[in-house]
């Protein structure tokens, strides 16, 4: 009768123990589950985070490029500057050297009418006084 009473201890003991794997084995997946949502959570937290990073790391990269382009297009925009001022002068400096020409050519003009016309006037006196 022990031997039987001991049978029945195993086979409720077993029948509990298959009762607890099976209640074990189903639990695991959703232990599982569980383990796989934090993990992922996790993992998408840090890649927000690296994101995060890499986009101020590119916005100060792009601040730097357009400082420099800035900083290059002023140097070209004085240069050109200084260019046009150059040829600007040369230009009025030209044109004053034409202007003094002119007005050198029409002084010339003026003596030598004057003294074409003192050289007619006196050759017309000589020619009378020779009559």
């Amino acid at each position: 009768m022990q031997r039987l009473e001991q049978q029945k201890l195993r086979t409720k003991s077993s029948g509990e123990s298959c009762q607890h794997l099976l209640h074990v084995k189903e639990e695991c997946p959703l232990e599982q589950e569980r383990k796989l949502s934090e993990l992922r959570e996790v993992m998408e937290a840090e890649m927000r985070t690296q994101l995060r990073r890499q986009a101020a790391a590119h916005t100060d990269h792009v601040q730097d490029v357009l400082k420099v382009l800035s900083s290059k297009m002023l140097e070209q925009e004085t240069h050109y500057s200084q260019l046009s001022q150059e040829q600007l002068d040369n230009f009025t400096l030209d044109m004053n050297t034409v202007t003094e020409g002119r007005q050198e050519a029409r002084d010339s003009h003026v003596v030598a009418e004057e003294q074409v016309c003192k050289v007619t006037s006196s050759g017309s006196l000589w020619s009378s006084a020779t009559l």
